[in-house]
């Protein structure tokens, strides 16, 4: 069966569907010399550049010269059909996080509640973004677990006290906001790896944790002070997306001196600093100035 006729027939459903760089991507994948079509670039100005159609020429003048040009036209119909199957998923899957539906073309609202949780979710999506994009800082410390530690792959009692540091250390400063499962690069990672490694491990059991930890081992404990909740991001590209989940733990400045394990710890730049001997004495003598 010779492919041609078809591909003649949908020459227009390609040029308007696709863009001129999505048409010349999709010849390169297939196989054709591309770089024979390297002399046409998207048009920009009336009488600059080659248009959709033009494009569209080459590339049967290219099918000619094929020997198995139906492998080709068959790969390339597969591939368009691939991509805008994919942007049609993509599209449903967002529209239906919002509580709407597509049906026969229309868009529909068929859950209020839910969409109006999507948009105060993509609010503190966007604050704890705007958060990372700021970067770690006085008041903002990222940290990718909880306690799992990723070189060892396995739970460790340092990278939880890293984050317990963290956490005093706001509260006897000027407060902040600890990110957890974010690195330091500002990548958002997720807990799920800290979730893997508790028994039943959902965000209820993560802040379950913290807030033992705060509870057994900070003293005075800021009982209703530290506040703790959880954003899901999706990470990814189109075909491969995955919900990661971010915990934010939100730290005031205390009035009174917290001590984690005996020992007191204060914001110092952007790193926790443990005080002793004389440089306790003194910044408690300036703390009650």
């Amino acid at each position: 069966m010779n492919l041609i006729e078809i591909w003649d027939s949908i020459r227009g459903v390609i040029i308007d569907s696709f863009t001129f760089n999505n048409i010349k991507e999709i010849a390169g994948a297939s196989g054709l010399p591309i770089h024979k079509l390297s002399h046409l670039q998207q048009r920009s100005f009336p009488t600059k550049g080659a248009s959709k159609s033009e494009l569209l020429d080459a590339i049967n003048d290219l099918l000619n010269e094929q020997q198995d040009p139906n492998r080709i036209i068959k790969f390339f119909i597969q591939e368009m059909l691939r991509r805008r199957s994919m942007i049609e998923g993509r599209v449903n899957e967002v529209i239906n996080r919002f509580g709407w539906k597509i049906q026969n073309g229309d868009i529909f609202a068929q859950d209020a509640e839910k969409a109006e949780l999507v948009r105060t979710k993509q609010k503190n999506e966007q604050t704890i973004t705007q958060i990372i994009a700021q970067g770690e800082g006085h008041t903002v410390e990222f940290k990718e677990t909880l306690e799992y530690d990723v070189k060892t792959n396995n739970n460790s009692k340092d990278v939880l006290l890293s984050s317990l540091k963290t956490i005093a250390g706001f509260l006897n400063s000027n407060g902040g906001t600890l990110l957890i499962g974010v690195n330091d690069s500002g990548e958002i990672k997720g807990i799920e790896r800290d979730l893997s490694t508790m028994k039943h491990g959902t965000s209820d059991r993560f802040e379950q944790r913290i807030r033992n930890c705060i509870r057994d081992r900070f003293s005075p404990q800021p009982i209703g002070k530290v506040k703790i909740s959880f954003e899901e991001f999706t990470e990814g590209t189109i075909g491969k997306f995955t919900e990661v989940t971010i915990c934010c733990v939100n730290v005031p400045a205390n009035k009174d001196v917290i001590h984690l394990d005996d020992y007191v710890y204060v914001r110092d730049g952007n790193t926790t600093q443990k005080l002793e001997g004389r440089n306790l004495t003194d910044w408690i003598q300036q703390r009650g100035e």
